[in-house]
């Protein structure tokens, strides 16, 4: 349709006030609180007729948050790492086609592909040894809660449940060359990362089973070895 043509661009008015700090010789601190004023937000929708993906605006939005890290040595050689953010993504404006005629999102609603809360944490260990060749520890996890596919979670949207992964590595140094040790996602953790379309794309057209959706997946655990070499220059 004419209207589906063409989206307009999209602005955002962005607000934060922050601070970079650091007590000592042993502790890194920063924090931020943000907001950020969006309109003519673009969203995948689809066209009236045939249901073809396309960009449209959906009105205006705001998002407010908050974001802290921070790293303690606490010793030299050993250090852990923190961080957490917290967003509040929703609509401002009523955006009552969205969809479709009569088939939109309003006032309120959460904006999709944005997880509430993200956390991080991780710990490093350094050892040298005798030969001058160095050995790195490190584990890390990461969180997210969960993520709306569509705006308020209509039109066939989904909230993909949060999840968390664990990753751990040994690195050992010398001269040019590292060797590594690691597992990825350690405890096989399955879990939802995005989907193409909705599942009102899965059913009959005529004598033929169409699924135009599918899911996208963490990758499941994995373990390696990799061989790393630094050439001069």
């Amino acid at each position: 349709l004419p209207d589906e043509a063409t989206f307009k661009p999209d602005t955002t008015t962005n607000y934060e006030i922050g601070v970079h700090s650091q007590l000592g010789d042993s502790l890194l601190l920063n924090g931020a609180v943000y907001y950020i004023d969006w309109d003519d937000v673009q969203i995948d929708s689809v066209t009236e007729n045939g249901d073809i993906p396309i960009v449209s605006n959906g009105g205006a939005a705001e998002s407010t948050g908050l974001e802290l890290s921070g790293q303690y040595f606490i010793t030299p050689d050993f250090s852990v790492s923190a961080a957490y953010a917290y967003t509040n993504a929703e609509l401002t404006q009523d955006a009552p086609d969205l969809f479709a005629p009569g088939n939109g999102a309003f006032s309120g609603d959460r904006l999709p592909g944005t997880p509430e809360s993200q956390a991080y944490l991780a710990a490093h260990y350094e050892m040298l040894l005798s030969d001058g060749s160095q050995l790195d520890f490190d584990w890390s996890m990461s969180y997210q809660s969960d993520v709306l596919t569509k705006v308020g979670e209509r039109d066939f949207g989904e909230s993909m449940s949060g999840f968390s992964l664990h990753n751990v590595s040994t690195s050992w140094f010398k001269d040019a060359w590292m060797v590594t040790l690691y597992a990825d996602n350690v405890f096989d953790e399955y879990a939802q990362t995005g989907v193409r379309t909705d599942s009102s794309f899965i059913g009959e057209v005529g004598l033929f089973d169409l699924r135009r959706y599918y899911e996208n997946m963490v990758r499941p655990r994995q373990v390696g070895l990799r061989f790393t070499y630094s050439f001069d220059g």
